[in-house]
């Protein structure tokens, strides 16, 4: 098995979210994929997106903006997605929250959350995106 990498995209948004982990790979400007020459790339050139693992980028948005990005799987019975399916979800933990009266976990997204991927990693990488654009 293979970790997958986030899209250019998502590497582009992220960047401008602040995220500034070493990565081995990165995006050029064109959007071109390369194995990172130093081992460890951070994200403080303005040519190039460093594209870490989508788990890595899950991994940095639930330890630093307390938000946590699930796929979920389900299986539908009609229409073009018929059989097994995907869906993302995003929930915010509150650290500040008061347990006698609150819920730690402010819902973000599950109203909208994607339903019709095919494919596990397809439905993190939209989930990864729209958390980033919630930051």
């Amino acid at each position: 098995m293979k970790e997958q990498l986030i899209s250019f995209e998502t590497a582009k948004l992220a960047k401008e979210k602040g995220f500034n982990e070493g990565c081995l790979y990165d995006y050029n400007n064109s959007s071109d994929l390369r194995k990172n020459v130093h081992s460890l790339f951070y994200n403080d050139s303005l040519d190039f997106y460093i594209a870490p693992t989508q788990s890595l980028l899950q991994k940095w948005l639930r330890e630093v903006y307390n938000i946590e990005v699930d796929v979920m799987r389900y299986t539908y019975s009609g229409g073009e997605y018929q059989g097994k399916c995907y869906m993302w979800a995003i929930d915010k933990y509150d650290p500040n929250y008061n347990p006698e009266t609150e819920d730690p976990w402010i819902l973000e997204t599950r109203e909208s959350q994607g339903y019709d991927f095919k494919v596990y990693e397809e439905a993190l990488e939209e989930g990864l995106y729209q958390a980033l654009l919630l930051i």
